[in-house]
C-alpha cells in the first residue's frame, strides 16, 4: 500500500510503500490494539527489551498506563505477543533538482522503514554523487518517459519493534 505525507516525528516524506497483512492489519485495529502517537510505540520497545525510553519518568509512566488500558501491555507489565505485520516498507523523497535536501529528508526519516529512495528526474537525477548514494545507503529511482525506473538499489536493513509498530499503525490509519 502507499501513504503519503505521513507523520514520522523527523518530517513527513513524500511518500511510504508498505507490504503488509491487510487482514493482520485489521484484525489488530478490530482487537482496539492502535498507537494514539509515535511516543507510544517507543514506549512499547522499551518496555519489550526492559528498559526506559528516554522520555522522562511522569510522561514515560503516562504513555505506560494509555497502553496498559489500550491493552498493549499485559496485567504483569510485560508487551503483548503480537506478529509483525510489515515484511517491507520503501521510504521515498522526491525531487526536481535539490537532491542534497532529499538525501538530508531520508535520513532523518531512514529509521522508519526497510529502505529509503530518492526520486528525480530523468533530466536531474545524474547531479546526485553516487557516493553519497551509497554512503546513506539510499536508492535512486528516476522518472523518465516510461515511468519510475531504479537505478540504483536501495539498502535493505531490519527496522526496529517502534518503527514497525508506527509504520502498521500507519497503515492502519490509511486503512480506516
Amino acid at each position: 500500500m502507499h501513504l503519503s505525507e505521513v507523520e514520522l516525528g523527523t518530517g513527513r516524506p513524500d511518500g511510504l510503500l508498505v507490504v503488509a497483512s491487510k487482514s493482520g492489519l485489521l484484525r489488530r485495529a478490530e482487537y482496539g490494539l492502535r498507537l494514539p502517537t509515535l511516543a507510544h510505540a517507543g514506549v512499547l520497545e522499551a518496555t519489550a527489551a526492559g528498559r526506559r525510553s528516554g522520555y522522562s519518568i511522569s510522561h514515560e509512566r503516562r504513555l505506560h498506563r494509555t497502553l496498559s488500558e489500550i491493552g498493549w501491555i499485559t496485567d504483569s507489565g510485560r508487551l503483548r505477543f503480537l506478529p509483525r505485520l510489515v515484511s517491507r516498507s520503501l521510504l521515498i523523497e522526491a525531487k526536481i533538482a535539490d537532491w542534497r535536501t532529499g538525501l538530508c529528508q531520508l535520513r532523518r526519516a531512514r529509521w522508519a522503514a526497510n529502505s529509503a529512495a530518492l526520486l528525480m528526474p530523468a533530466t536531474t537525477h545524474h547531479r546526485v554523487p553516487r557516493k553519497m548514494l551509497d554512503r546513506n545507503r539510499i536508492g535512486m529511482m528516476v522518472l523518465g518517459q516510461r515511468g519510475i525506473e531504479t537505478t540504483t538499489a536501495p539498502a535493505s536493513t531490519p527496522t526496529t519493534l517502534s518503527a514497525e509498530l508506527w509504520v502498521s499503525e500507519l497503515a492502519i490509519r490509511s486503512l480506516l
